[in-house]
């Protein structure tokens, strides 16, 4: 497991080496940000799960497609 702040490691991605994917997303709306994948970048992922919180708060779990 690896933990980040915005973005898990770029490494990860390329090689499928991601089994999941957790993102914790605020409804807060800034304008403008770090990316989490590149321009034009294709990350083949599925949605397993989202649960909302009340504070509305989203938790989604993504993992990779089934090829």
């Amino acid at each position: 497991m690896v933990a980040s702040s915005w973005c898990p490691p770029r490494w990860s991605r390329p090689t499928g080496e991601l089994d999941e994917l957790h993102l914790l997303v605020h409804p807060v709306v800034v304008g403008k940000g770090k990316k989490l994948f590149g321009d034009g970048e294709q990350v083949p992922l599925m949605l397993l799960s989202s649960t909302t919180f009340g504070t509305g708060v989203v938790h989604l779990v993504y993992g990779p497609t089934e090829a």
